[in-house]
């Protein structure tokens, strides 16, 4: 699994992404044989997690990364010398790890005029309600939203932007964004014309969040100006996966 060390590679990603995601307006359409390279990847697919995910934060441009087991939830840092525990708490409506923003099955939608880009449905939380200085004031909602992918041109590996968006409680918000991306296992060849995706190795799901008051216990915690500090930690989450089409 390879873990983002904090919300600025999310973002770096997300516009890395951008341009693909667009579609072809405005560029060269690919030729039949850049095409060829490309698998079939429409269908049902089952993700299976790997059961334990990294946390990375990133406190006044000092990072901290550890590991979390299945049964653990809380991280202890030092910041200027004082203990800041960080508990992730997946059950908090406002808080979606890694696990939660990928369906067990999905289906993925290939666009057939031009293959590397295709579409996934994922839960995706928003702000029903007025957002004043990015907090939100009405009620957190899930919706389902259709997630823009991407195939690399050798037909190898694929991103995908799963969401994002600000959410918030009085006193606090988070700006979060969610991006995946993994390896594509192909059955067939290109000189065939008939590249097919089997498997999903190497998957990673990230959870970038710009704001740590969610997930601090602000009140353990002294010294103003570590628990400010701490409050406006960045911090990632990732989350490694493998997955495989449905029969």
């Amino acid at each position: 699994m390879s873990s983002k060390s904090s919300l600025l590679k999310c973002t770096c990603l997300l516009l890395g992404l951008a341009p693909a995601l667009m579609g072809a307006e405005g560029g060269c359409q690919p030729t039949d044989e850049e095409l060829a390279e490309i698998p079939d990847v429409e269908g049902r697919w089952e993700v299976t997690m790997d059961g334990s995910f990294g946390i990375d934060i990133d406190i006044g441009g000092v990072a901290y990364d550890s590991m979390l087991s299945p049964d653990e939830s809380t991280v202890a840092v030092a910041v200027d010398g004082t203990p800041v525990e960080f508990t992730i708490d997946c059950s908090h409506e406002l808080v979606q790890c890694p696990e939660e923003i990928v369906p067990a099955q999905f289906d993925i939608v290939q666009d057939p005029d031009n293959p590397r880009l295709f579409g996934v449905e994922v839960p995706i939380q928003e702000c029903d309600g007025e957002e004043v200085e990015g907090e939100c004031m009405g009620m957190v909602v899930e919706t389902i939203s259709t997630a823009p992918g991407t195939i690399t041109a050798d037909g190898m590996r694929f991103d995908l932007l799963l969401g994002g968006g600000v959410t918030g409680t009085t006193g606090c918000a988070l700006l979060a964004l969610y991006v995946a991306g993994g390896v594509l296992v192909s059955s067939g060849s290109a000189a065939m014309m008939n590249k097919r995706a089997e498997e999903i190795v190497d998957g990673d799901i990230t959870v970038g969040y710009a704001g740590g008051c969610l997930i601090l216990d602000e009140s353990a915690i002294a010294m103003e100006e570590v628990r400010a500090a701490a409050v406006g930690a960045t911090i990632a989450l990732s989350a490694g996966y493998t997955a495989v089409r449905v029969p």
